[in-house]
């Protein structure tokens, strides 16, 4: 062999590969130790195709490989637990975070309940208030009712018992002496007259206000004179008692004993007295004369052009005016000779003060 051949050949005028520093050295040892070293022995080859590698190059890579792995090892572990302690951080963090909006939400919740136990106490405290009055007002109306209930009940309880006592001293017979009953007897019809004739008066003063014969007020008719019940029926007497006046003092002390020592009747109105002035003006001359009878009233002289006594008969005017006469009416109505061929239409009033009676 030539020498210029073994100097073409010969590798020794190429420059070295630089070594591979610690890093990379680490990292091809870890790709070759789990089978990920492709790229390296991809180039790896192309460099052992296109330039020879000396036996001293190969060792000085390998010692170098050797020497940077603690150092890379090391650098992975430290990074591995930075990572470790960067997500504990970040978890620290998160739960954090969390904890910090629990404690704003707690503390709120906490607020809404102070808030809400202060309302409730208010509350039942007005609910109390209400109650304490409502209770008050109760009370006090039903201790109203109560007594006015009690006072009418212990009014009507003493009321009964005064009267049964009343009646019953009355009714018995050992109480009252027989010259009281003879009395009693003797002045009751005289007591019934003058009841009458009390009533009678004030019918008499209320009729002389009347001021026009077409006033629709009612008239108040007179009583009757009392009859004596020696002649009548029990049914009779009891019929006429129901429509007989309210008794005064007097007459409820005579007529408190039994119904069948009264002697005379309880005396009543006339049912066919008129009930206005003009059911008055319209009276017919039957119920005229017989409500004249029934009162005993004497028939007033009929006058006319003549004078008195010379008019020729009765007529419907002139009972009316004795109606209205004793009845204490201020009017009269005139009468005429003609009256059966025409009959008044005009009226005449009287002066009140000269039908009215006075009071005794």
């Amino acid at each position: 062999m030539s020498p210029a051949k073994s100097k073409s050949k010969s590798p020794g005028h190429e420059p070295p590969t630089p070594p591979l520093s610690p890093r990379s050295q680490g990292s091809e040892k870890l790709s070759a130790l789990d089978g990920k070293n492709d790229t390296t022995s991809v180039k790896g080859d192309a460099s052992l195709d296109t330039q020879p590698v000396s036996t001293a190059q190969v060792g000085s890579s390998t010692a170098s490989d050797r020497a940077g792995a603690p150092d890379f090892l090391a650098s992975m572990s430290l990074q591995s637990l930075l990572g470790k302690v960067v997500d504990a951080l970040g978890e620290i963090f998160e739960k954090e975070a969390l904890l910090r909006e629990a404690k704003a939400n707690a503390e709120k919740i906490i607020a809404m309940k102070a808030e809400l136990e202060a309302r409730e106490i208010e509350r039942e405290r007005r609910i109390d208030e209400v109650k304490e009055q409502l209770r008050a007002q109760v009370e006090k109306h039903v201790q109203e009712i109560m007594t006015t209930q009690a006072a009418d009940l212990i009014k009507g309880m003493v009321s009964q018992n005064l009267k049964k006592r009343v009646a019953d001293e009355l009714a018995s017979e050992s109480q009252i002496p027989e010259t009281l009953k003879a009395r009693i007897k003797e002045t009751q019809p005289t007591l019934v007259n003058m009841q009458v004739d009390l009533y009678n008066r004030e019918a008499k003063r209320y009729h002389g206000t009347i001021r026009s014969h077409k006033d629709k007020d009612p008239l108040r008719p007179p009583l009757r004179p009392a009859k004596s019940l020696s002649a009548e029926s029990p049914s009779t007497s009891a019929a006429a008692a129901q429509k007989a006046i309210p008794p005064t003092p007097i007459s409820a002390r005579t007529n408190s004993g039994s119904n069948q020592e009264m002697e005379v009747e309880p005396p009543t109105p006339s049912p066919l007295f008129p009930s206005n002035m003009r059911a008055l003006m319209r009276l017919k001359l039957e119920d005229a004369r017989r409500i004249t009878a029934e009162y005993n009233w004497p028939v007033i002289p009929e006058e006319s052009e003549g004078g008195i006594g010379d008019g020729g008969g009765e007529s419907r005017e002139h009972y009316i005016n004795t109606i209205m006469s004793h009845s204490g009416i201020p009017f009269k109505l005139p009468t005429s000779p003609q009256r059966h061929t025409r009959r008044p239409t005009i009226i005449t009033c009287l002066s009140p003060s000269n039908t009215r009676s006075p009071m005794w």
